[in-house]
């Protein structure tokens, strides 16, 4: 059984663990703390056990919009 994700510290801060995102995932929460914000965010690709390891390209697209009060 995999360990869940632990809790990570940064600048003083005990943030929670991340959640795991999936292609389109919209309305993430992020705190935010005056002028700044962080969301911890991994990129990576699946490769089925069929398919040998071939050179490519790993990307991913952040869209940010962000609404104030």
């Amino acid at each position: 059984m995999a360990r869940p994700p632990t809790a990570t510290r940064s600048a003083g801060r005990t943030l929670p663990p991340p959640r795991q995102q999936r292609k389109g995932d919209t309305d993430i929460p992020v705190a935010v703390s005056g002028a700044t914000a962080s969301y911890p965010l991994r990129a990576g690709y699946f490769i089925p056990d069929t398919s040998g390891i071939n050179a490519g390209n790993i990307s991913t697209e952040i869209v940010v919009t962000a609404a104030y009060d």
